[in-house]
């Protein structure tokens, strides 16, 4: 009897250790500041999961490269677009991306980054020559792009903006 109660003695005794010693390892981090190397960043701001500038930026386009691959022996043309800001790729659709001043045929496929600052647009059996229209596209943190045209966008081609 005596042994029990010194074991339940023994483990109140370890669970206000244990509370005590939690509480001053919070409350620690209040007191003392931050290192030089945990710095928070203060030009960011979290929305739906993703870091947006909290800077004012203009929206746009900042590079697009385009290069020719072969995918199981049919000819691909791959378009790279990268925007200022991570897209909104739910505002992309037949309506707001023109290629050759037409709405994207189901030869067309859209990949993005997982920053989503990088759009690909993929076109199975290419022409020569692109142009490309942006209308109405927005950002992650709702900016709309200007509506935009890119003309000569053909294999090998890298501008920068």
């Amino acid at each position: 009897m005596f042994t029990n109660f010194l074991y339940k003695l023994k483990c109140y005794v370890m669970k206000k250790i244990v509370t005590i010693l939690a509480l001053l390892f919070t409350f620690s981090f209040s007191f003392f500041p931050e290192s030089s190397g945990r710095t928070k960043k203060k030009g960011f701001v979290s929305y739906h999961g993703m870091r947006v500038d909290r800077e004012e930026k203009k929206f746009q386009v900042t590079k697009i490269a385009a290069k020719k691959n072969k995918k199981n022996e049919e000819d691909l043309l791959e378009i790279f677009v990268r925007f200022s800001m991570p897209i909104n790729p739910r505002t992309v659709n037949v309506q707001t991306v023109l290629l050759n001043e037409k709405p994207c045929g189901s030869n067309v496929r859209f990949h993005y980054d997982r920053k989503g600052e990088t759009m690909m647009i993929s076109i199975l059996e290419p022409d020569e020559e692109y142009s490309i229209e942006f209308k109405n596209l927005n950002s992650y943190n709702g900016k709309i792009m200007q509506d935009m045209k890119y003309c000569g966008i053909k294999d090998g081609l890298q501008v920068r903006f």
